[in-house]
C-alpha cells in the first residue's frame, strides 16, 4: 500500500461485525449457542442485522437515528502489514440507552454465559459493564469480561467469572510495564484474588498466561504465518465461551482457545475461521 498513489483492491470482502457479533459467530463455527445483542442505525445497521441474519445468529437490537460505522482493514499482502481504519459510531440518546438495557434484560436468561467485550457506543457512560454485570447477577448468569480503559477498571469490581485481557490491557490496569514472566504471574494472582476472578492474559504470538482455579497455565500458540489478525481475540474468548458451556477442563478449553485465535489468522475476515484446522493446531498444542 503506498500513500498518495492510486490503488486498486484485488479482492474485497464485506462482513457484519462488531466484537459481540464476532464471538458469536465464532461461537456458532465451533458448533455452539450463541445470541448477539446490539445497537444498529441507517442503511449501514440494516446491511448488518440482513448479514447477520443471513448467517444463521440469532441477533437482537435497538435503533438509532444515527448510522451505523463502517471498519475497513486493508492488507498489504507484499509485505504483511495490515492497516485498520474505523469510523465514528453514532451518539445514543437515553431513550436508546435505556431500550437497549431494558432489551438485555429480557434477553439475558437463568445461567447464560454472558460475554461483555470491547468498546461501547458514544452515549453509554463508563459504567455501563458495571450495570449489565448487575443484571446478570440477578438471573444467575455468569460473565466473562474483556474490555479496556475506565469499562475494565470500573466493570472488574464487579467480579466476573473471568477476566480475558492482552497483555497492554493487563499492564494498563496494573499501572505499570511488566517485562518479565514471574512479574506477570504476580500480578495475575494478585488480581485473581483481589476481585476475585480467573485471569487469562494474551500476549499476541508470546505465550497465553492463565489463573484458573488457583492453577497457572501457560499455553504457547502454534507457529502460523498469518494473513490476518482482525477477531483473533474475539474467536478466542468465544472458544473459552464454548468450552465453558459445555463443562470442558480447563486445558482443553484454553488449547481450544489458542487454537481457534491461531486458525482465525489464515483467512480474511473476522470468525471466519476452518474448524478443521482449529484442531489440527489443537493437537499440537501444549500447555505448560
Amino acid at each position: 500500500m503506498v500513500l498518495n498513489s492510486v490503488l486498486r483492491a484485488e479482492a474485497i470482502s464485506v462482513i457484519a461485525g462488531g466484537k459481540g457479533i464476532n464471538v458469536a459467530r465464532a461461537v456458532k463455527r465451533l458448533g455452539g449457542r450463541a445470541k448477539a445483542l446490539g445497537v444498529i442505525g441507517g442503511d449501514t445497521g440494516l446491511l448488518i442485522a440482513d448479514k447477520v441474519k443471513a448467517e444463521g445468529i440469532d441477533f437482537k437490537y435497538v435503533c438509532t437515528n444515527g448510522e451505523s460505522r463502517n471498519c475497513y482493514g486493508l492488507i498489504d499482502r507484499s509485505s504483511g502489514v495490515e492497516t485498520i481504519i474505523n469510523e465514528y459510531g453514532p451518539t445514543l440518546g437515553e431513550k436508546e440507552i435505556n431500550d437497549f438495557i431494558d432489551l438485555y434484560e429480557a434477553e439475558v436468561l437463568d445461567g447464560d454465559i454472558v460475554v461483555l467485550s470491547g468498546s461501547v457506543a458514544k452515549g453509554f457512560n463508563v459504567y455501563i459493564y458495571n450495570k449489565l454485570m448487575e443484571i446478570a447477577k440477578t438471573k444467575a448468569a455468569v460473565v466473562i469480561l474483556d474490555a479496556s480503559g475506565l469499562l475494565l477498571a470500573n466493570a472488574i469490581n464487579e467480579s466476573p467469572l473471568m477476566l480475558k485481557v492482552n497483555h497492554r490491557e493487563f499492564e494498563s490496569l496494573v499501572g505499570k510495564k511488566i517485562d518479565v514472566q514471574k512479574e506477570l504471574i504476580n500480578e495475575i494472582e494478585y488480581i485473581s484474588k483481589k476481585y476475585s476472578c480467573a485471569v487469562i492474559v494474551t500476549n499476541g504470538k508470546a505465550d497465553v498466561t492463565a489463573l484458573v482455579d488457583g492453577v497457572i497455565w501457560e499455553v504457547t500458540p502454534p507457529l502460523v504465518k498469518s494473513v490476518n489478525s482482525w477477531g483473533s481475540g474475539d474467536c478466542f474468548l468465544a472458544a473459552i465461551a464454548y468450552g465453558y458451556e459445555h463443562a470442558k477442563p480447563v486445558d482443553h478449553t484454553l488449547r481450544l482457545a489458542v487454537a481457534t485465535g491461531a486458525a482465525n489468522t489464515l483467512s480474511y475476515g473476522a470468525a471466519c475461521f476452518s474448524v478443521d484446522m482449529v484442531y489440527e493446531f489443537y493437537e499440537k498444542i501444549k500447555e505448560k
